[in-house]
């Protein structure tokens, strides 16, 4: 049987959930303004890659396959938001507007940047942990997997987390402080 190589999008994307889990595994040793630097210029990186995904990544149901891992342990998920919110600090909560919780509630509905960073850091890191640990000719699996996992869920996620990170950065709270 012939194997086809991973796609270029494939190797990209893995590369970028690596990065991105590299650099909040840091997050403590880097200073608030650089970190939302880094988040800034990763973001719409792995946004464009997972977006491009699209139909090779897709099957026909355009349902989950089920193959992607749940690698990452419940203690070192808190560990990493706890990080992150210590980062972030008094202004780790955010008014979310785009909540769907908002149209039923008559007052905000507040996200935190730290949670919305450890919810994608959990996806890239179960992503890179799979396909490091699964054969080659299983990579389209995973692909159609991580590709309905961010049409479902973390699109939106990590673009609410750039927005909110995007507004910090801009306003330079971190350089006042």
């Amino acid at each position: 049987m012939e194997q086809s190589a991973p796609k270029t999008g494939a190797v990209a994307l893995v590369a970028l959930c690596h990065e991105y889990c590299s650099a909040v595994e840091s997050c403590a040793e880097t200073e608030p303004t650089d970190f939302c630097r880094s988040m800034l210029r990763l973001l719409p990186r792995i946004y464009i890659t997972a977006f491009d995904l699209l139909p090779d990544g897709e099957n026909e149901e355009g349902e989950s396959t089920g193959a992607q891992y749940a690698a990452l342990e419940e203690d070192e998920y808190f560990a990493i938001k706890d990080k992150l919110a210590a980062l972030f600090g008094e202004h780790d909560t955010y008014l979310d507007t785009f909540s769907e919780d908002m149209k039923y509630s008559e007052t905000p509905i507040a996200s935190s940047i730290a949670e919305q960073l450890a919810d994608l850091y959990q996806t890239a890191y179960d992503f890179v942990y799979t396909v490091r640990e699964s054969a080659s000719d299983f990579l389209p699996e995973i692909l159609s997997d991580v590709k309905f996992r961010f049409n479902a869920y973390w699109s939106e996620t990590l673009c609410n987390a750039q927005r909110a990170i995007n507004s910090l950065y801009q306003k330079e709270v971190f350089t006042e402080e």
